[in-house]
């Protein structure tokens, strides 16, 4: 079982939830206690080891920026602007197209 502090969290909380949420209810507590617990156990190594959480950096052979050695590349667009991190879509082998604000993304020069 993970012991981490997020998850230890999580667990307290749920204890918490059992003493307001009404008898005939707290199955659900146990459905969610297990769907967390299933969660933890298949999220990759990088995830749990917090990379994830790494700031996003440019990468200027794609145009895009990118989180440490992720394949996922995020369109700098949306990403300067309102700070979100939209995957962006490969179009051919020099354009990438972000989904969401539609900007046409090419490696810089």
């Amino acid at each position: 079982m993970n012991t981490t502090p997020s998850h230890t969290k999580i667990r307290q909380l749920i204890k918490q939830l059992e003493n307001i949420i009404p008898e005939e209810h707290h199955y659900l507590l146990s459905e969610l206690n297990t769907e967390i617990e299933q969660l933890v156990t298949v999220l990759p190594d990088t995830l749990l080891s917090g990379e994830y959480l790494a700031k996003p950096e440019f990468d200027g052979s794609s145009g895009c920026y990118r989180r440490g050695q992720e394949s996922v590349f995020y369109c700098p667009r949306c990403y300067e602007r309102q700070q979100d991190l939209i995957a962006t879509q490969r179009i051919n082998s020099r354009l990438r197209v972000c989904p969401q604000c539609r900007a046409s993304i090419k490696p810089a020069k």
